[in-house]
């Protein structure tokens, strides 16, 4: 299994606007990874694969070439050049009822389980 972890701040598009929605996924997505991460302790390590969502989008082929090789494939023939466009919108947890404080309490078990470093 392929985990990705991206930084908690994605879109959300719910009536009343961004902010109540932000904060009731927040909410939603802190107890899934609770779970999962619960469940992955359980579970034979050799069958994850960490990704980091900042080393994914920085270098997508190169990412994807770590997890190829990890599972000893090569990654060559499937992993074509990207187009390197800049987004034309960016996401920030203030725009979502949210600070960078409050996600780091509600995800603190997966970040520490994870080795990410809360910044």
């Amino acid at each position: 299994m392929v985990q990705p972890h991206r930084d908690n701040d994605g879109p959300a598009h719910r009536p009343g606007g961004p902010r109540p929605a932000g904060t009731g996924l927040a909410a939603v997505w802190s107890q899934a990874t609770a779970r999962a991460t619960a469940a992955r302790q359980k579970a034979d390590p050799e069958r994850f694969i960490d990704v980091s969502y900042r080393d994914l989008v920085a270098d997508p082929a190169g990412t994807a070439a770590q997890v190829l090789a990890r599972l000893g494939m090569d990654h060559r023939p499937h992993v074509p050049a990207r187009d390197r466009r800049t987004p034309d919108h960016l996401y920030t947890l203030e725009r979502y009822g949210l600070d960078s404080a409050s996600v780091h309490r509600a995800f603190a078990d997966y970040l520490a389980a994870t080795g990410n470093a809360a910044d």
